[in-house]
């Protein structure tokens, strides 16, 4: 994704990886708001599915064979999507559904 342009439009760099990566760790919720490299904040959660919204359209247009095959690359977008309960729990802000792969766009 990186090699082909493919990573969200918005600069997600954290202002201060450190205190971040300090602050989620304790943060179980990963609702704690991280402040950016550009002084805008998003939670945890919402860095991730804007990474996951990212893959999933890297995925539709340039298919996951990269990975060895599209078997395997659909595997690993449908077990990032499950990964922990609290992304699980979590709507898709794509399409404001929380039941996962494939539903959301």
């Amino acid at each position: 994704m990186i090699e082909d342009g493919a990573l969200p439009e918005r600069d997600l760099g954290l202002a201060d990886p450190v205190r971040a990566f300090q602050q989620v760790s304790t943060d179980v919720d990963l609702n704690r708001p991280l402040t950016l490299a550009d002084g805008s904040t998003a939670t945890a959660l919402e860095i991730q599915w804007e990474l996951f919204a990212a893959a999933r359209r890297y995925a539709k247009e340039h298919g996951l064979a990269v990975l060895g095959d599209e078997a395997v690359g659909d595997l690993v977008i449908e077990r990032w999507r499950g990964s922990s309960p609290a992304w699980r729990a979590t709507p898709c802000p794509s399409c404001a559904s929380s039941t996962g792969w494939p539903s959301c766009t």
